[in-house]
């Protein structure tokens, strides 16, 4: 849950390049909050995004950040999230 909804979540995992990466977000409470994902060298690899779904090919080894954000006007309304990442390989 992003609480307040104008917050940002910062989530980390290690991939390989050429990996096929699938990002779904299953569901978002309030339509209004948006994802991005970088690279592990500071490079926007998608994002800001508000589909549901998102799938990249890594382009370098390393760690990635993906960080699901609320939008600044969104303020104390929280905002529920479910998302699934997974290889699609």
């Amino acid at each position: 849950t992003l609480d307040p909804g104008n917050e940002t979540h910062l989530f980390r995992f290690e991939g390989s390049a050429r990996d096929r990466v699938l990002f779904d977000l299953i569901s978002e409470s309030r339509n209004t909050a948006y994802w991005r994902l970088i690279n592990p060298y500071a490079g926007v690899v998608f994002g800001p995004s508000t589909t549901d779904d998102v799938t990249v090919t890594l382009p370098y080894d390393g760690q990635y950040y993906l960080l699901l954000e609320g939008r600044i006007g969104e303020g104390a309304q929280a905002i529920d999230y479910e998302f699934n990442v997974r290889s699609t390989a």
